[in-house]
């Protein structure tokens, strides 16, 4: 339990200390990197956790619950409540979890209708940033368990990714970037809340 204090409080500390850094210019971006399409690689039981580069961007509600509840969370009124809360305040909510009966780790993203373009990179970011963490912390897991450590990062995230985001958005708008045009390809589904 100390080293997860300390882990989070490594995490806050480093970004309490980053200012803005330096991104590069997109008119320098699309120079150096062009549009690349990569084959999906398919999950590999004997393939490390560390390795594996799973975002699934606007997915369905109900797949988000599944993935949500591999974690060992039970869904009820409440957390349904919370749940559609942080989605209508962010535009999205973010989880990661198992999939293909436990045996693949992945990142899912439901995202609200009419969100704004700001909130789908910021969701984007989120999911990016998750999947970072979750490679480090398998990397140094040891024998902790699958399930405790994905949920032991995406609280470690959810914590600072107010910071990071705000220094990120701050560094894209000096190199240039205007985050609100941005464009991503999603799996196509929508949370739509009726009242």
């Amino acid at each position: 339990v100390d080293s997860d204090k300390d882990a989070n409080v490594s995490v806050q500390s480093k970004l309490s200390s980053l200012s803005p850094f330096i991104l590069n210019s997109p008119q320098i971006i699309s120079r150096k990197e062009p549009l690349l399409f990569f084959r999906k690689r398919e999950y590999q039981r004997d393939r490390p956790l560390s390795t594996i580069k799973k975002i699934h961007f606007g997915v369905s509600f109900n797949r988000f619950v599944k993935v949500w509840s591999s974690l060992g969370l039970e869904l009820n009124k409440e957390r349904l409540t919370a749940l559609l809360d942080k989605a209508r305040s962010n535009g999205y909510i973010i989880s990661s979890g198992l999939e293909n009966k436990g045996k693949a780790p992945v990142v899912v993203v439901s995202i609200m209708e009419n969100t704004t373009k700001l909130n789908l990179a910021r969701a984007y970011f989120h999911a990016l940033f998750l999947t970072h963490v979750i490679k480090v912390k398998d990397a140094a897991s040891g024998n902790i368990e699958q399930l405790q450590m994905l949920e032991r990062a995406g609280t470690e995230v959810g914590n600072v990714i107010d910071a990071a985001w705000t220094i990120f958005e701050k560094s894209a708008k000096l190199a240039g970037w205007d985050l609100s045009k941005t464009e991503l390809q999603t799996e196509g589904f929508v949370i739509s809340i009726k009242n």
